[in-house]
């Protein structure tokens, strides 16, 4: 999403729509973004004088004028809303012509998801989404389409938020799972390291910067991805280990297949 927020001015408006404290780096873009969310803790959201504001509202009832934004983004929010639905014909509202709605999502069916509704019971995920249905439900109930796609990949970092292990412990697991399900995928064509995906909708005479190739390696801490072919790599008994770029956790390394990053 970095590649169509980069290029939104002071003067353009986008929504984080299920902000918690922020799904994105607000300090990174000079748009306004307005965050949206039923709980906010005030004492923990990132601010920027007018051009950062939170609103307390529900996703299916936005309390935005009719045309009135730029951008909306779900950034792995779309599964948590009870009415999706609703929610997509209120970004379809608030939306302008012009506009642009990322969303990000969950493969409902994989062993990422499947993993996490295991460990958290449900976690709040109270929609399943394949790749079409929610496709097909965004050009149903919006006038936007599909402009572009990219996959994205699980580093599992949910299960760094288990306190019942030791630090050292959970980044051991860690390293060996992400390991595991990426040698997996790429000697079967298997998917076991996916985690959905992200969509960019817009009119059909919007035209948008490249998006990037799906990044194969992603840390297990910040959960950012990263070009392989940026990363610094050490081996180790065989296995490849780098730090994140972004916050210096240590990760394991696969070569990506061919196609991906």
């Amino acid at each position: 999403m970095d590649h169509f927020l980069a290029q939104l001015g002071p003067e353009q408006t986008a929504i984080d729509l299920g902000c918690g404290r922020g799904s994105f780096r607000y300090a990174s873009y000079k748009c306004r973004i307005i965050g949206i969310d039923v709980t906010l803790d005030s004492s923990d959201l990132f601010r920027e004088g007018s051009r950062i504001s939170y609103v307390h509202a529900d996703s299916g009832q936005i309390p935005l004028a009719p045309k009135s934004v730029d951008a909306v983004l779900s950034h792995h929010t779309m599964e948590h809303f009870t009415d999706y639905r609703r929610t997509l014909m209120e970004i379809d509202r608030v939306l302008k012509d012009r506009g642009i709605l990322w969303i990000a999502v969950p493969d409902g069916f994989s062993l990422d998801d499947s993993l996490y509704r295991f460990v958290y019971s449900g976690g709040g995920h109270v929609n399943r989404f394949t790749r079409a249905s929610l496709i097909d439900a965004v050009h149903e109930l919006t006038r936007f389409r599909l402009k572009q796609e990219v996959d994205l990949f699980s580093s599992f970092i949910y299960l760094s938020q288990l306190h019942q292990m030791p630090g050292e412990l959970k980044t051991a697991g860690l390293i060996v799972l992400n390991a595991l399900t990426r040698v997996t995928d790429k000697i079967l064509g298997s998917r076991f390291s996916q985690y959905g995906w992200g969509f960019v909708f817009a009119g059909e005479d919007v035209s948008l910067p490249p998006i990037h190739s799906a990044y194969f390696n992603v840390c297990s801490n910040c959960g950012s991805g990263s070009p392989a072919a940026t990363l610094r790599v050490k081996t180790y008994f065989g296995l490849g280990i780098f730090r994140c770029p972004n916050c210096g956790q240590k990760n394991s390394y696969v070569t990506p297949p061919a196609g991906l990053a």
